[in-house]
């Protein structure tokens, strides 16, 4: 990337339509040779900081969340499956499908109660870990590279697509039964709540300081970043501002759930709306029905119901208008309902969430693997050292990971002894 002088003739054979004036932050001016990309423009170096994004650090958060999608998408799997031998279960099945239908349900209700154990336990760790690093980030104050700033963003991304994996499974959880796990339930979400009050702090700090100090020539102030991860031309970064905000309602809400009125009131909002859903749908259909026994709309010798009594012409655009209304009021309805779903709190369609999540855990991954490749030449010292910092949130996974794998080992035993 070349920067030139405003008060030096430019190169030979560098016109002037090809270089832009750049102010920097400090007062003084250059000029920014326009043939390479925005992205590109960083011509600094960056300080390593293993601690933050060193292997070690990265696995740690990487990990968990590539664990908790999987594990969402196998109990989506499992719950798909009791619900087709619901839909298929009658007395007409032989009694061997039976019997498989039957162990096979027990294996996967055996599993589901694992991996919400394991989905749990895991946000717990990520909760943890997240709120260590933006403690950190918080002590370095202004030292703290832009660069940093953002892998620690990307790392929280992370933690909040594995929490919104998690929030249904923890609610079902605590909700199905009282006592001791509707108390921890209610632990688990003031500690949530108290990692992400920092956090937010921490990511508008960044897009601020991002959009307001800039600067392509300072290591602590800028970084390259691939197209559609960064700021544009104009500083501004519309979809982390966006993410900021959902998590802000996310938090509200969570906030709201914590007690019991509350959790109530939500849940039976959540249901009435599916509901009003499902009747804008219905009625959709309806009219669909009566509209295809119009004379105007019949196709072939298909024989219609004598009841139906055919309607003029203004009658027929009515219906016909009203069943356009009917179906786009059904579809704006689900989709919104399912992106509330998704980012804050409601009984979403599954599939729809888990294959959100599982998106977004891929999209985040590429994220910090090509932030770390793009700035690779940028950074100066060793950020591959593994030390104490990278070594304990791997050892805290294991030993998570090792509790899991003990209960699920107990519940084998017990169902083998019954057995």
């Amino acid at each position: 990337m070349a920067f030139y002088p405003v008060n030096e003739p430019l190169p030979q054979g560098l016109k002037r339509r090809n270089v832009r004036l750049y102010h920097r932050p400090n007062g003084s001016s250059v000029y920014i040779d326009m043939r390479f990309p925005l992205n590109e423009w960083c011509n600094a170096t960056i300080s390593a900081d293993s601690d933050i994004a060193g292997p070690g650090t990265l696995l740690a958060f990487v990990i968990p969340a590539l664990i908790t999608i999987t594990a969402a998408i196998v109990r989506a799997a499992c719950f798909g499956t009791l619900d087709y031998y619901q839909r298929k279960s009658n007395p007409t099945v032989n009694a061997s499908t039976l019997g498989r239908w039957r162990l096979t349900t027990r294996r996967c209700l055996n599993l589901i109660a694992i991996i919400d154990t394991l989905l749990i336990s895991l946000s717990d760790v990520q909760v943890f870990t997240g709120s260590a690093i933006i403690i950190a980030a918080f002590l370095q104050g202004p030292e703290l590279s832009f660069y940093h700033e953002e892998i620690i963003v990307r790392y929280w991304y992370l933690i909040m697509n594995s929490l919104w994996a998690t929030e249904r499974r923890a609610a079902t959880a605590a909700g199905s039964v009282g006592g001791d796990d509707a108390v921890m339930d209610t632990i688990r979400k003031c500690l949530t709540l108290l990692a992400l009050v920092p956090f937010l702090a921490f990511d508008a700090r960044e897009l601020v300081r991002q959009s307001r100090d800039w600067d392509f020539l300072d290591g602590r102030r800028c970084y390259r970043y691939p197209e559609g991860y960064g700021f544009d031309d104009s500083g501004r970064n519309i979809e982390e501002w966006v993410t900021m905000a959902g998590i802000s309602f996310y938090a509200i809400l969570l906030s709201l759930s914590i007690f019991k009125t509350q959790r109530k009131s939500l849940d039976s909002m959540s249901e009435k709306v599916q509901k009003r859903i499902l009747e804008l749908g219905d009625k959709a259909a309806e009219d669909l029905d009566e509209l295809q026994t119009q004379p105007i709309f019949r196709r072939g010798t298909t024989n219609y119901p004598a009841s139906r009594k055919s309607l003029s012409i203004p009658q027929t655009l009515r219906l016909f208008l009203s069943t356009i209304l009917h179906a786009t009021l059904a579809l704006i309805a689900f989709i919104t309902f399912q992106a509330f779903a998704i980012w804050c709190y409601a009984d979403g369609y599954e599939p729809i969430q888990v294959s959100w999540y599982t998106y977004e855990a891929a999209k985040q991954t590429i994220a910090l693997y090509k932030l770390k490749k793009w700035d690779r030449e940028l950074i100066v010292g060793d950020e591959s050292s593994w030390r104490f910092g990278q070594c304990l949130p791997l050892v805290m996974l294991g030993a998570m990971l090792f509790t899991v794998y003990m209960m699920f080992h107990e519940r084998h035993v017990k169902t083998v002894k019954t057995q």
